[in-house]
């Protein structure tokens, strides 16, 4: 390999090494010399970092495995949260039936009945452990009414003309029985 010296007005020159062919495969125009940058400083610290076994490698798992765990607790956090949104919805839906339930009202109002076809609409699908949770919803928002009377309690999808298999009848309704039904 020759350096080529500083020449003139030309300091590009200096930078480069001429070789010959056959140590490089690269060859300048005429064949017969190969022109390379010679590299005033070492390789990129972060390329030789890649190369080199860290021992940072574990903390770097470490923090996705957290990262991971985090997310999935988020997740959990947020099923819990839209659970306890879809009981909220459903004894909202149902508390316009609430005072009839219990005795208070003479009939079913009209709200009544569109809020037993949203609970309805709440708890189809297919999804039993839906139809469930909602069944307990609802029994804790009648319960926490007063006395349930069973016989307006087991007629109301028939005075609402809204066929709903999960709506407790009675004070002792067991909404987590296999005979929860879609409506």
């Amino acid at each position: 390999m020759i350096s080529v010296p500083t020449i003139g007005n030309n300091s590009k020159l200096a930078n480069y090494s001429w070789e010959s062919p056959k140590e490089h495969s690269i060859c300048n125009p005429a064949g017969d010399l190969t022109i390379n940058r010679i590299s005033k400083a070492p390789s990129h610290p972060r390329r030789r970092l890649r190369s080199i076994s860290s021992p940072m490698a574990p903390a770097r798992h470490a923090s996705s495995a957290i990262m991971a765990a985090a997310a999935v607790a988020l997740l959990a956090v947020l099923a819990v949260a839209r659970d306890h949104d879809a009981c909220e919805t459903a004894q909202q839906a149902f508390s316009e039936c609430v005072p009839y339930v219990v005795g208070q009202a003479p009939a079913a109002s009209p709200h009544c009945c569109t809020g037993l076809g949203d609970l309805r609409d709440m708890g189809g699908g297919g999804v039993a452990a839906q139809r469930r949770a909602l069944c307990a919803c609802v029994l804790s928002e009648v319960k926490a009414a007063g006395e349930m009377d069973p016989r307006r309690a087991a007629g109301l999808a028939a005075a609402c003309k809204v066929p709903v298999g999960f709506v407790p009848s009675k004070p002792d309704f067991n909404c987590s029985a296999e005979e929860i039904e879609e409506g």
